[in-house]
């Protein structure tokens, strides 16, 4: 029991490292630390009360709020990735918060990402029941090549309308949300590329 217990803490701190790295990058603290030390340490260690590596792993999945045109569907359907987006605008023009938010608890923690729209009724009803989220958008001077991406997608011309009528504005709205994780996105980036 405790060597499956010392397996698991590595494999979860092995995960941490990498997760650092991606975020701090590669002169953060952990790339200093190597994997093979931490192994080690928790060898002399396992006579200490193996409850000690019982930690929950609150990140098992992640929850992003991304922006149109960034590439959650692509992720969704033409890659390995366990990943689900779930678009609160079918729950909201028909009432359904409280089902937005069970479809949401639903997928937690049985995919890898769950991907949400970036509107802020909708991340504030998540964001009340607990949940971290990070939202993603693209840099406003932007708005021309995510044009590009609508168009080349095939976007309704309607959606694009007002994609580009309230371009400003959403993004800007976005920015303001303090109780989000921010990732804003350069030019050719995607969110394969950040996450």
């Amino acid at each position: 029991m405790k060597k499956e217990k010392i397996i698991e803490a590595i494999t979860r701190l092995s995960a941490l490292k990498k997760q650092m790295n991606r975020k701090f990058g590669t002169e953060s603290y952990t790339e200093r630390c190597e994997l093979h030390d931490i192994k080690e340490l928790l060898i002399q260690v396992n006579s200490i009360d193996i409850k000690i590596l019982n930690i929950p792993n609150k990140d098992v999945c992640r929850l992003y709020a991304a922006f149109c045109g960034t590439g959650k569907t692509f992720i969704c359907e033409k890659t390995n990735v366990k990943a689900v987006e779930i678009e609160y605008w079918k729950y909201k023009d028909k009432g359904l918060q409280k089902e937005y938010i069970e479809e949401v608890k639903k997928y937690y923690n049985n995919v890898d990402y769950i991907f949400i729209a970036t509107d802020p009724d909708g991340l504030k009803l998540l964001h009340g029941e607990g949940f971290e989220i990070t939202l993603i958008y693209p840099k406003n001077e932007l708005r021309n090549e995510y044009l590009d991406r609508y168009i080349e997608r095939d976007s309704p011309a309607d959606f694009i309308g007002v994609f580009m009528k309230y371009w400003d504005p959403w993004i800007n709205e976005l920015k303001e949300q303090s109780y989000c994780n921010h990732i804003v996105l350069g030019s050719g980036q995607y969110l394969q590329d950040v996450i």
